[in-house]
């Protein structure tokens, strides 16, 4: 009788997306009626039919995750809206609330008063002629920082109402 016996070993890593583990806390901008919060996490790759629109709170909009445990980040994808003024989900391409500078903070409590780290985006230019929902994405290396809580505050905006489409962790 033979018998074989191996040892297999894999190592992989994936991106936190449509992780039930993952919440967008109260204490995140009001949404727009109709651009829930919830709607700015991404439910699959490249998933951009939902998005998430503040309401009226311009530069000051901000969304809180809760990713339930201490997790170390390397990247963040983002992706800005896409459906501005033609309605949730249609991938018009407008770019009113086009956001063009964001900043992702790090903590260990919810309420951000122990921030582990800062990783601020370049200032983005509004596409000339966009042809996808890709030339309003955007990722950011984080240096492997460890944090239960991430919040993503919008610097500059080009509107009153600003979102987000995806972010993908």
């Amino acid at each position: 009788m033979l018998v074989i016996v191996g040892i297999c070993s894999l190592q992989a890593s994936a991106a936190i997306v449509n992780n039930a583990t993952v919440s967008v806390l109260p204490s995140s901008s009001p949404e727009y009626p109709g651009y829930p919060r919830t709607d700015a996490i991404d439910v699959g790759a490249n998933r951009y039919i939902t998005d998430f629109a503040s309401f009226g709170q311009g530069a000051a909009t901000h969304l809180d995750f809760d990713f339930g445990t201490a997790l170390t980040f390397s990247q963040i994808t983002y992706t800005d809206r896409t459906s501005s003024g033609s309605g949730n989900g249609s991938n018009w391409l407008g770019t009113y609330d086009f956001v063009t500078q964001y900043r992702y903070t790090f903590a260990t409590d919810a309420g951000f008063t122990n921030i582990v780290g800062t990783v601020v985006s370049p200032v983005l230019l509004t596409p000339g002629a966009p042809s996808s929902y890709l030339d309003f994405q955007s990722t950011l290396s984080v240096p492997g920082l460890t944090a239960r809580y991430v919040r993503w505050d919008v610097d500059t905006t080009n509107g009153a109402n600003p979102g987000a489409a995806d972010f993908a962790f």
